[in-house]
């Protein structure tokens, strides 16, 4: 709850910008070096990206993509936060703090993290920097699938996307084959 009370209370003080962009992440990064006001907030597949940050910022490179792949589509995504950008960087130092008395404890089950798109290690699972971090980086959502999909039979695995939207069921049967042997069930819908 406090993670997001602060990210939401950064869009009282800065208005920001979401879209999803169907393009790759090695597609996009050239047209950030420029900028330092945009970060990639997501990569969702490898063909999606989610960017994110301010509002003038992000339309100029999502203008500049345009110019560079005029048939692609962008998405405004439903937010005036600009999730996982620098524009979090304000509430770190508050959300590291909210951790003092807590103890954080080893993972009993296996946790693919979206923060590295790999297994998550006690070290990270008990580190308050990691979880900080979780809060301003990209969450590397496809990583995560690929690395998932590799390591375990995915195919008689069931996938919980505990969200209001369920976009990750839609990202996650894109990304795996066979998705119609996938069982997805989206919780918490609005």
């Amino acid at each position: 709850m406090k993670r997001g009370y602060l990210m939401k209370s950064i869009g009282m003080h800065h208005q920001g910008a979401m879209y999803a962009v169907n393009l790759s992440e090695e597609e996009i990064v050239p047209h950030l070096s420029s900028c330092d006001e945009v970060n990639i907030a997501s990569v969702n597949s490898p063909k999606q990206c989610v960017l994110s940050g301010g509002v003038d910022a992000v339309n100029k490179i999502c203008d500049q993509l345009r110019e560079s792949y005029p048939n692609m589509t962008f998405t405004r995504l439903n937010t005036q936060v600009a999730y996982h950008s620098f524009m979090m960087d304000s509430v770190l130092e508050e959300f590291t703090k909210f951790f003092d008395g807590i103890s954080l404890k080893e993972p009993q089950i296996p946790i693919v993290s979206t923060l590295y798109g790999t297994w998550l290690k006690a070290t990270d699972a008990t580190s308050v920097s990691y979880w900080t971090k979780h809060l301003r980086h990209t969450v590397q959502f496809s990583k995560g699938l690929t690395t998932l999909a590799s390591n375990v039979n995915y195919r008689n695995a069931i996938f919980l996307d505990v969200g209001p939207s369920g976009v990750l069921t839609s990202m996650t049967k894109l990304q795996l084959p066979h998705a119609d042997t996938q069982v997805t069930i989206p919780l918490m819908r609005k």
